[in-house]
């Protein structure tokens, strides 16, 4: 697939790094060929994963904090590559339903659109019963190398999945389970890659591709996502200091190095006066309502690209939450690790002074008088005896 000319990087750069990351790969492993291998899941991939890493001049605010997805024209998957889908349940209403009728529905309808790419099916209420202790959750980040998540859980997978997801940068991709067309879709979202900006570090990675693809084919990718990230990274292409690519063992072998100002760069201001306001009117169908800031009131029919364009407006939002919310945990976290660590510096301080009021009690004045004398007593007693 051809992708247009991107002045962004050097493709001559882009060759010398990838094929200096396939000689610094195939090292790594004749080193450890004769070692023997750790119990760790996906170990033998671990070095084949290609993410591109990109380092800001300009930390964005919290306001700006967002996931920017990214269809690559090559594939992420291979043979190896484990995919979990979350799903709604049949029998919402009955608590105690079984789930088997569901995961079975659900792998059947797979079956019948002729997707063989999902390794298991996971409904909502599986997620909350089987996987609500911390571990499992870990335990279910780290089984797999994709997640994927039907629309209409969205909202719903915000607190149940839990911090171990974000630091492993696996959050589900959406998708629509009612469209004609599943395998497709399922096809569409699978050839993504995420890249999530935060307010906490300059740096951000997102994978680009694998060792088993051809140079060309990583090539692309990377002018793809370097485009990309030119249009949606705040600041612009002129925020972004270095690019480098490597893999889960290497070192990072730089394709891209900005020597300009960090005065050049101008980071966007959000103003809340100048934003209109878009909602949805119970009253009538297929219409929406549009307030400006002057005060001014439209009602609007939706067509199908404004209907999917608010449906992209409110999945951006949803993701932006998503984000904020786990931001905020992290930040509650460090306050009460802080918290305990004050209180027990607190208690051994309280415990050290005791400690010292209860030896200084005992040395005394009149007790240390009382052992001097006991001491003289003691003394003229063993010489009355001798003589």
């Amino acid at each position: 697939m051809a992708v247009e000319d991107c002045n962004f990087v050097e493709e001559e750069k882009i060759c010398e790094a990838i094929s200096a990351l396939r000689g610094l790969s195939k090292r790594w492993e004749e080193r450890n060929e004769g070692k023997e291998k750790t119990k760790q899941l996906f170990e033998d991939k671990c070095n084949k994963i290609v993410h591109l890493q990109i380092s800001l001049k300009k930390m964005p605010s919290q306001k700006f904090v967002k996931m920017i997805k990214i269809s690559l024209p090559h594939t992420l998957m291979t043979e190896a590559t484990n995919v979990c889908l979350f799903t709604g349940d049949l029998n919402r209403w009955n608590i105690k339903a079984d789930i088997e009728p569901t995961i079975q529905h659900y792998k059947d309808l797979l079956a019948e659109k002729g997707i063989d790419c999902i390794t298991e099916v996971i409904p909502l209420r599986q997620l909350r019963t089987e996987f609500k202790p911390q571990e499992a959750k870990r335990h279910l980040a780290d089984g797999f190398n994709i997640f994927l998540a039907d629309k209409k859980i969205m909202n719903c997978l915000i607190g149940l999945l839990g911090k171990h997801f974000f630091k492993k940068q696996k959050y589900p991709l959406q998708l629509n389970m009612e469209v004609e067309n599943l395998k497709k879709e399922i096809e569409k979202t699978l050839s993504k890659t995420v890249m999530y900006v935060r307010a906490r570090g300059s740096c951000s990675t997102v994978p680009i591709g694998h060792l088993d693809l051809s140079d060309d084919m990583i090539k692309d990718n990377i002018l793809v996502v370097c485009k990309k990230l030119a249009e949606e990274v705040p600041g612009k292409w002129e925020n972004i200091h270095s690019c480098h690519i490597k893999t889960d063992k290497s070192v990072a072998l730089p394709i891209y190095m900005s020597s300009a100002s960090i005065n050049n760069v101008v980071l966007p201001k959000d103003d809340p006066t100048k934003k209109q306001v878009v909602g949805d009117v119970t009253t009538l169908r297929k219409t929406h309502v549009k307030v400006f800031p002057d005060g001014k009131v439209s009602v609007v029919q939706n067509s199908n690209a404004e209907d999917s364009d608010n449906d992209q407006s409110e999945t951006e939002e949803l993701e932006k939450r998503m984000l904020k919310i786990e931001e905020k945990k992290m930040q509650k976290l460090k306050h009460k690790q802080f918290k305990r660590r004050r209180l027990t510096k607190k208690r051994k301080r309280s415990t050290l002074s005791n400690e010292f009021d209860k030896t200084e009690k005992g040395n005394s004045p009149g007790k240390r008088m009382k052992k001097i004398d006991f001491e003289k007593h003691k003394t003229t007693a063993a010489v009355d005896k001798d003589n």
